[in-house]
């Protein structure tokens, strides 16, 4: 079986796109729901998620039609 290149990291001249799965992006992304301002953007309101509605939240990634990646800094590796 080939090696799905999409779960390899992509790099350019300035980042690395680096796959993440579902618990991964949660993790990443969980703190950012206490921010009043990027909830009323995200959400059109600001309404706060407990950690099991925002997990819920988070994409499938399979890797064919979806795909969940971090945006990573060279400095950052």
């Amino acid at each position: 079986m080939a090696k799905n290149k999409f779960l390899e990291p992509f790099s350019s001249a300035r980042f690395h796109l680096k796959p993440l799965n579902r618990w991964h992006a949660f993790r990443l992304t969980y703190p950012w729901t206490k921010d009043q301002e990027f909830m009323r953007t995200y959400t059109d309101a600001v309404v706060h998620c407990s950690p099991w509605q925002w997990y819920r939240a988070m994409i499938r990634p399979n890797a064919r039609t979806k795909f969940t990646y971090a945006i990573v800094p060279h400095e950052e590796i």
